[in-house]
């Protein structure tokens, strides 16, 4: 149940970080919530006992926004 509920908060966080991703984000922002998702993205992969979450992770070429 614990195991659930943890799994389920970390891929709600995963959720929202590929959203602010997608925002327009200074460098320093965009680097925090880079290395958040990635940390987020490790506990799940280290709590459901994979390789890799049911969603896969998204790497976008974000240069074009700061045009």
């Amino acid at each position: 149940m614990i195991d659930d509920q943890l799994a389920r908060a970390h891929r709600n966080n995963i959720q929202r970080y590929r959203f602010l991703l997608q925002t327009t984000l200074t460098e320093f922002e965009r680097q925090f919530v880079e290395r958040r998702l990635s940390e987020e993205q490790s506990k799940l992969d280290t709590l459901t006992g994979s390789g890799s979450s049911d969603a896969p992770c998204i790497k976008e070429n974000h240069a074009t926004q700061f045009t």
